[in-house]
């Protein structure tokens, strides 16, 4: 036996009934229904250390200038290059098959933090870095203590990176979410086109990096 919808509508003098069949009827009321979100890739961070124990520390290269290079390991196959000299550290990035001392600086400070960390989509279950970002420091005026804090924004590409951006923590409550977020459009940025920019509040400290990055 057929199965029908009914429709119903007045006239002012009987009822008129529009019978449609119920596949029919299915059929229009998926037409209506809106469609299913498309979903974005996710966005995650992952984190990896720049402390003396987790790095292999070569011999000084020259204890006069009291220069000073050691390797971390950074994610799949990068590795994180930081070079100190005298009152300078610098931060470059090598992929597997490169010489860590040759390796550019893409980042220059007084000093830096113990840790990176790496943005970037996952997909299929799997992590692509497309950004890192780690915490380079200036000391307070006259003294050794740590006194102002920049959040460099590194973009990475296959085999190449560069300075993306500079946030300035102590100028920016929200810092760390201003630097994730520019972190995640990283993809956006190509090293070979674009120039690195501040980011939030402009401040001394941010226009240093920049500026070193620039040389």
């Amino acid at each position: 036996m057929c199965n029908w919808w009914h429709i119903s509508r007045f006239t002012g003098r009987r009822d008129v009934q529009l019978r449609l069949p119920l596949a029919l009827s299915f059929s229009l009321a998926l037409f209506s229904l809106p469609a299913a979100p498309v979903h974005a890739s996710t966005f995650e961070s992952r984190y990896t250390s720049l402390a003396n124990g987790a790095c292999i520390i070569a011999p000084s290269i020259d204890e006069e200038m009291d220069e000073q290079l050691k390797t971390c390991p950074g994610f799949k196959r990068i590795l994180v290059v930081v070079s100190g000299l005298g009152t300078s550290v610098q931060i470059a990035l090598a992929w597997d098959g490169a010489k860590a001392d040759e390796a550019p600086a893409v980042v220059e400070a007084w000093s830096a933090g113990e840790k990176m960390e790496w943005r970037g989509p996952v997909e299929a279950g799997v992590f692509n870095p497309q950004a890192a970002v780690v915490r380079m420091l200036f000391p307070k005026d006259g003294t050794p203590d740590v006194g102002h804090q920049v959040l460099a924004i590194i973009r990475v590409e296959d085999g190449q990176a560069c300075l993306l951006g500079a946030v300035d923590i102590g100028a920016n409550k929200d810092g760390y979410e201003l630097a994730r977020a520019r972190s995640d459009k990283a993809a956006d940025f190509a090293c070979d086109r674009d120039s690195p920019v501040v980011i939030g509040r402009e401040t001394e400290w941010t226009r240093r990096i920049i500026d070193a990055a620039d040389k």
